[in-house]
């Protein structure tokens, strides 16, 4: 099962596969639990360094799965159209308090000081330009996943 991008560290040394379960060994190898338990039914040590290890051994490597986690959905995200992600932000209109204050305006929107669920907050109010607001849209997306530019919370 062969994931396209897929960083090589996600995937199992002994089935090449991408890991569900991934478990670490005294050896420091991180394996799919499944293969490496099948591997330790015939052999009492490492498939890669030959120092002795077994079952009772293994523990979940929680930090490569999360990893694992953390990239699918960032690349998820990366390839999501305008629509998925209006409907991934979908933010009923009526929970904003919008007219607290104009903080700029541009050819495309303007931004006001806004309030949602008791948080100050900047509305960037869309004019005409569906194509435009469709980048918009996209790019606040992304800038929203880093929490020192901004925070995207939806659209509404």
């Amino acid at each position: 099962m062969e994931e396209k991008g897929i960083p090589e560290s996600f995937f199992c040394p002994i089935s090449g596969e991408v890991f569900v379960d991934p478990v670490i060994a005294t050896d420091g190898q991180t394996y799919e639990r499944k293969n490496i338990e099948d591997w330790l039914k015939n052999h009492n040590t490492s498939p890669f360094t030959s120092q002795p290890i077994s079952t009772d051994s293994l523990q979940s490597n929680l930090v490569v799965r999360n990893l694992l986690d953390e990239w699918r959905q960032q690349e998820a995200q990366r390839s999501a159209s305008p629509a998925d992600m209006l409907q991934q932000y979908r933010i009923p209109f009526e929970d904003l308090t919008l007219g607290l204050g104009d903080l700029g305006q541009g050819s495309f929107k303007s931004v006001e000081r806004g309030s949602w669920h008791g948080r100050e907050v900047a509305v960037a109010v869309m004019r005409d330009g569906l194509v435009q607001m469709d980048r918009d849209l996209l790019q606040l997306g992304r800038l929203g996943r880093h929490p020192q530019i901004v925070t995207f919370h939806g659209v509404a």
